[in-house]
């Protein structure tokens, strides 16, 4: 008998809130019942598996899981090597100030992300450097390698479909003036009177790219 759809996302919600302590996608195993999901039974969702508070700067651990789908007309479609099945596009999305921070997947390293009628785990540490409360949002462009109609192939309609977000699936990054990114600190500096001067101008020691491409 199918689960009522308020008793379904009601379950996804206890089963996909944060369980753990690490910070970093690589320190956080990915749990065994992911590789079981059927897309009958539940959608492509988001996880967050550490969604405690963190500072300004710091990395929270996202993960999208694209459940088995049985196969479909579309059979021919292949990704290029290297390349997933699944087309997706995912921000993490300020609850105040609606900055938008992409989310750039990767693929986990495990051998069923290959197979065409597997579940597909994605992955990425995003850093956040705005101050605020933080939920995903995306959804998934083309499944089946359908973004890829190299071959001669017709180009497959575009359907968006909305990644499902459970309702624990939120972050908040806090800014205490620790780190590199914190407004407090930078709006403490003076304020510049011209070009030269020290002031409220961010240090190329403090930029978070190569000093020496600083003109």
């Amino acid at each position: 008998m199918p689960i009522p759809l308020s008793s379904h996302w009601s379950l996804l919600d206890k089963l996909f809130g944060p369980s753990t302590l690490a910070t970093k996608c690589h320190d956080i195993p990915i749990p065994s019942y992911y590789w079981t999901a059927k897309d009958a039974f539940t959608p492509a969702f988001v996880a967050l598996p550490n969604a405690q508070p963190i500072q300004v700067g710091s990395t929270v651990c996202v993960r999208v899981i694209v459940p088995a789908k049985p196969q479909r007309a579309s059979v021919v479609y292949t990704p290029m090597p290297d390349t997933p099945w699944d087309s997706i596009l995912i921000d993490m999305v300020g609850t105040t100030n609606n900055v938008s921070v992409p989310v750039r997947l990767q693929m986990t390293n495990d051998v069923r992300n290959t197979r065409r009628d597997d579940v597909h785990v994605y992955e990425a540490d995003v850093e956040l450097r705005d101050a605020d409360e933080y939920r995903p949002r995306g959804y998934i462009e083309f499944r089946d390698a359908e973004w890829n109609p190299d071959g001669g192939l017709l180009p497959v309609d575009y359907v968006p479909e909305p990644l499902y977000v459970p309702e624990s699936a939120r972050v908040e990054a806090v800014d205490d003036g620790s780190s590199m990114y914190s407004l407090d600190r930078y709006l403490e500096l003076p304020l510049c009177t011209d070009p030269a001067a020290e002031g409220r101008w961010i240090h190329t020691d403090m930029l978070p790219f190569d000093p020496h491409l600083v003109p």
